[in-house]
């Protein structure tokens, strides 16, 4: 009998145009509504870590950069010049400029060839360049003349030896250009590029 009286007294406050009545759930707006709040929040979360991301390979590549210009400024002290290329066989056998090694953050590249160039001119001052391009797309570069250099220049998958080195060497021929990078398969090592 309890039931009965309650299931009036509802109907009843209905007809009564009361609206306080509990109701359970979520409507399909609320819902709507959180999941675009969710939507929003990840794609902040992705554009952000992307940032991020750029901002640590562009990192790694200057790094690299600069550890390897302290290597041709020892060279050059103790050789009253920079390091002529290196050279590559074709196999697993390179040797850096002037026997030079050289350690990159791999990941920070981008993964199309020649990523990295050497070049030094063969002609007094023996100016001299090194350029390489991030994951992000930037190119950054040290000259001899200049130091860091902002590199605007085109920048391809390969043979830009006749493009880059002029530019970074200061002297439009007898370019020695080198160039480090991954090809198909592994990074390989140093190659002739002229």
């Amino acid at each position: 009998m309890l039931g009965q009286n309650h299931k009036e007294q509802r109907v009843g406050d209905v007809l009564k145009g009361r609206t306080d009545l509990k109701k359970d759930g979520f409507t399909i707006v609320e819902l709507l509504i959180v999941i675009v709040v969710i939507a929003i929040l990840a794609a902040i979360t992705v554009v952000a870590y992307n940032g991020i991301q750029g901002s640590a390979s562009d990192s790694a590549v200057q790094s690299d950069i600069n550890a390897f210009v302290k290597k041709i400024k020892m060279y050059e002290v103790e050789n009253s010049m920079p390091p002529p290329g290196g050279s590559y066989d074709g196999g697993n056998n390179s040797t850096g400029p002037g026997g030079l090694s050289i350690k990159v953050t791999q990941v920070a590249y981008r993964e199309d060839a020649y990523q990295w160039y050497y070049c030094r001119a063969d002609v007094a001052p023996y100016n001299y360049g090194v350029a390489a391009v991030s994951k992000s797309g930037k190119v950054f570069a040290y000259t001899s003349q200049d130091g860091w250099y902002n590199y605007t220049g085109s920048w391809g998958s390969s043979g830009m030896s006749g493009t880059i080195c002029p530019v970074l060497t200061g002297v439009s021929t007898a370019n020695s250009s080198f160039s480090y990078g991954k090809g198909t398969g592994n990074w390989f090592g140093w190659t002739t590029t002229n």
